[in-house]
């Protein structure tokens, strides 16, 4: 978020500021995961939720607590498919309903049979 933004949800909103604020210092610390592996997991969150300016934070805080770019990579890539991975099953839907004219109930179009 840039400094603007933080500014004016801090000064117009103080209570949801504070709270989002501990919230966060709740989860980011060292627990049954490391902290790393918390950013690595923020960095997969933020980029299947599109958010750059989160991608952009994170990946700093895991670079900081010494993570590679190995690691940030990979934990983009799982992100990136989670974020489309939920769109397969809904391409899935529309092909079966608008291509092979059936629905989750129906038996598999004669198209689709002859694929198998």
């Amino acid at each position: 978020m840039g400094k603007n933004s933080d500014r004016a949800l801090k000064e117009l909103m103080p209570d949801t500021a504070a709270a989002f604020e501990a919230l966060a210092a709740t989860v980011f610390k060292d627990g049954a995961l490391s902290l790393k592996t918390k950013e690595l997991i923020a960095i997969g969150t933020a980029v299947s939720m599109g958010c750059g300016d989160c991608i952009d934070h994170h990946c700093e805080l895991a670079k900081e607590l010494g993570a590679t770019p190995a690691e940030i990579s990979e934990a983009m890539a799982v992100g990136f498919e989670m974020g489309i991975g939920r769109l397969y099953p809904v391409l899935g839907r529309a092909v079966s309903k608008n291509l092979c004219g059936v629905d989750e109930t129906d038996e598999d179009c004669e198209a689709c049979r002859s694929v198998q």
